[in-house]
């Protein structure tokens, strides 16, 4: 069975906003990284992959049976910490880092994934983005090959379904992640004296 995931008529490619949304006092783009329209545009491909699963999978797994497929690997966010600005930063470029290497995995099980090459895209721009907020924009540094091989296996099973499941948690924790820290990230951006 082939995923609606992968299928090139069921996904369209997304693009960034032409334009800085519209609301009450918005005075147009701000320079807060949470207001980024790269984190609209990576979670609404990331928040797709729960209905692409349900179609892959319908009426026979359950989106929930995902929690069996996880690895101590998945990066962690900002959340119940007393973390500052500077060590949420670093958690993010740290944590994309980790799911770029994960997103090899996926691409594997789905090369013809129509979302990934955005999460991928949009993923780097992020990064970026994120580094040129930092302190210390080096503090990172991306992983060795040694580390990558390491982060593959744990998620590398000789039976497909559970490769693919993998794949789909994957996808799932990286939508969590984004959502979790872009969250931290704004609450920590509104705080009085906060240098950005």
């Amino acid at each position: 069975m082939v995923a609606a995931l992968m299928d090139p008529v069921a996904v369209a490619p997304l693009d960034l906003p032409t334009e800085a949304p519209s609301g009450e006092g918005d005075t147009g783009a701000t320079d807060l990284l949470s207001d980024s329209p790269m984190w609209r545009t990576l979670l609404d491909a990331t928040h797709q992959h729960k209905q692409e699963f349900n179609r892959e999978f319908t009426g026979s797994i359950e989106y929930l049976h995902l929690d069996n497929f996880n690895i101590v690997s998945f990066p962690e966010d900002c959340r119940n910490t007393s973390i500052n600005m500077e060590g949420c930063l670093r958690r993010l470029v740290r944590g994309l880092l980790v799911y770029q290497v994960l997103l090899k995995h996926v691409e594997r099980e789905y090369p013809n994934s129509q979302v990934l090459p955005n999460i991928k895209y949009f993923s780097s721009l992020l990064i970026s983005a994120t580094r040129q907020k930092m302190r210390k924009p080096d503090a990172v540094k991306a992983l060795s090959r040694t580390q990558e091989d390491s982060l593959l296996k744990e998620v590398d099973h000789f039976d497909m379904f559970n490769r693919k499941m993998f794949a789909h948690n994957i996808l799932r924790k990286l939508h969590e992640f984004l959502r979790d820290i872009q969250v931290s990230i704004k609450r920590i951006e509104k705080r009085p004296g906060t240098l950005l």
